[in-house]
């Protein structure tokens, strides 16, 4: 009984914030609210590929500027563990800029991954 076998976390609920700030992992926990037990986990930039591989989230938030920087390889991973990418812009403080849009990407996304 000493090892465990399972997910710590639910693919189905897991949303993975990408190169945070913690502002924006604030609003991701707040957005994500409409998806029944969702769980928000974040990283750096740098750990990115090997999180999403071990969450497998029905959703991967970060930064327009971050997104930017290799849209493709983004898309990419996102497509080989079944989740959408979501860019968001972020104000000059780290702040989301539209919090209310977030919740809808979430909750599409959500239902996409569980059609």
């Amino acid at each position: 009984m000493g090892t465990r076998d399972t997910l710590e976390t639910n693919p189905l609920t897991t949303v993975l914030v990408v190169g945070g700030p913690d502002a924006l992992i604030d609003s991701a926990r707040r957005a994500s609210r409409l998806v029944p037990a969702a769980e928000v986990e974040s990283c750096e930039l740098r750990d990115a590929a090997t999180k999403a591989a071990q969450l497998w989230p029905f959703a991967i938030l970060i930064s327009e500027d971050l997104y930017a920087f290799d849209a493709a390889e983004f898309d990419a991973l996102a497509r080989d563990v079944n989740s959408h990418v979501i860019p968001v812009r972020l104000t000059a403080a780290g702040r989301l800029a539209k919090e209310n849009d977030l919740q809808a990407k979430l909750l599409a996304a959500y239902r996409k991954r569980n059609e």
